[in-house]
């Protein structure tokens, strides 16, 4: 299970703030890289660099996150979303760079109180190719942070150029699933994620969200979940799996999986 958190190696710089992504000695956990500091350089831009001379440059780069910022369906969606939390991501070992956003809701009201609390959010990333431009895959959670996967070829999209992607909001849960249809959608407004993230980890999200995340979108291209590796979410997390895999969830109709399976 994780035991490093965000701030367990924190040091103040000359006007940035330095943090360790540290690794983690849990099995289901190696694919999380080990070594990265979080360099937060200004209110619009920080790095993470690893000892092997890899950086990721996270930047609130408003032109760049609206052009692949996805196109929301929110038919029946209360409440609706408040806004698009957004970075634009690049690695200099990669090819691909990201728009990461996440939609936040002042809460989520299910079925039952089990499944109803206050404060939603809920992740998706565009990659795109550096060179060409054209949008290679999008990952967004597909239902209780489970990570849904789509190629560009299943997309519908909400521009000539096919790049911002149309994704429909489950009504009850606020996850995606791929939309084909003739409902515009919404362009939400975008707020700087390098700003609210801090809050919303303070907030509860820290006990709740994999160490690496949001700070190396490319880690959860071999993650199934967004979810920290604890055992209290295990438990969650398979609670949730086993009434959605027995088709009790309403949201069986609208999730992209047909099946998820815990960590």
């Amino acid at each position: 299970m994780e035991g490093p958190t965000r701030r367990d190696v924190l040091r103040a710089g000359t006007g940035a703030t330095a943090l360790a992504i540290v690794g983690s000695t849990a099995s289901a956990e190696t694919s999380r890289p080990a070594g990265g500091e979080f360099t937060q350089e200004s209110e619009t831009r920080a790095t993470v660099t690893y000892s092997s001379g890899r950086e990721i440059v996270l930047e609130y780069d408003e032109a760049a996150i609206q052009e692949y910022q996805p196109q929301l369906v929110l038919q029946e969606v209360d409440p609706e979303p408040i806004a698009f939390h957004a970075v634009h991501a690049s690695d200099s070992e990669s090819s691909l760079n990201a728009v990461y956003g996440w939609t936040l809701y002042s809460h989520q009201e299910g079925v039952s109180s089990a499944d109803s609390h206050l404060g939603d959010h809920e992740p998706v990333i565009v990659w795109y190719d550096e060179t060409t431009g054209e949008v290679a895959r999008v990952d967004y959670a597909a239902y209780h942070w489970f990570r849904g996967s789509a190629r560009p070829d299943v997309l519908q999209y909400a521009d000539r150029a096919d790049r911002r992607p149309m994704l429909r909001v489950d009504p009850t849960y606020h996850h995606y699933y791929l939309y084909q249809g003739s409902w515009p959608g919404e362009r939400l407004q975008t707020e700087n994620l390098l700003s609210s993230m801090s809050g919303w980890l303070s907030n509860g999200l820290e006990e709740s969200l994999a160490v690496s995340q949001p700070w190396d979108p490319w880690d959860m291209l071999g993650r199934e979940t967004w979810w920290r590796h604890t055992r209290g979410n295990y438990v969650d997390a398979l609670l949730k799996s086993l009434w959605f895999n027995l088709g009790l969830s309403g949201a069986t109709s609208t999730a992209d999986v047909e099946e998820v399976q815990v960590w």
